[in-house]
């Protein structure tokens, strides 16, 4: 295999990088308008999402079976969350969104690393030096930082955090991208709701051992 140039690997992953910003940038302000309940159970349509998109505009085959595990799982999502139903038409809007973003960026995840030269880590760097500086840019534009929060930043306490951060962040992507290049963008977005069930388990625990004392 011949060594891609800078250039080329940005042109194999920009529709990638613009899904992942739109993941992000859409994340941030749908979790703004919608409770936290609220944002768990319906970040459960982005599975349905990639079912549909790849059926209907991929051609990808799915069984009876997975069709209706998938519906059913959404359905159980949809119940368990209705206690805390708070409509808001511009949020639900942003969340579907949201949703249709995160789909499509796991998507592009699998086909990109099907089409391309480029491996697991690869698809990573190239992800990142695309998205990187326009994030840099948006959050100067959008974002301050008071002199107050400068001076934590050379605390030790805060640099163990960022670093720490780093490193999970590096993990879950390279999961996310390891995982949707192995199996499959569906198999990726199934497995990826199955951290919200342990921060229930952790969440039932923690908050009944807060309510019992």
């Amino acid at each position: 295999n011949k060594e891609l140039s800078i250039f080329e690997m940005i042109k194999s992953v920009w529709i990638l990088s613009s899904s992942f910003l739109a993941y992000l940038v859409l994340g941030v302000y749908a979790l703004k308008g919608v409770n936290l309940a609220m944002y768990t159970t319906l970040r459960r349509l982005s599975t349905l999402f990639v079912l549909i998109i790849q059926s209907f505009f991929l051609k990808t085959q799915y069984s009876f079976k997975i069709k209706c595990c998938v519906i059913c799982y959404l359905i159980a999502a949809l119940i368990a969350g209705f206690g805390d139903l708070q409509f808001d038409l511009y949020s639900y809007f942003v969340m579907l969104l949201f949703d249709l973003a995160t789909a499509l960026y796991i998507i592009f995840i699998g086909k990109i690393s099907k089409q391309s030269q480029l491996n697991t880590f690869g698809l990573m760097y190239s992800n990142n030096i695309v998205c990187v500086p326009i994030l840099i840019i948006y959050n100067s534009i959008n974002f301050s930082i008071e002199n107050e929060e400068l001076e934590l930043w050379s605390s030790t306490p805060f640099i163990i955090s960022m670093f720490a951060s780093n490193i999970l962040a590096f993990m879950l992507n390279f999961s996310i991208f390891w995982n949707t290049s192995v199996n499959s963008p569906l198999t990726q977005s199934v497995c990826g709701q199955i951290k919200d069930f342990g921060a229930v388990l952790i969440g039932v625990f923690v908050f009944l051992n807060s309510n019992s004392n």
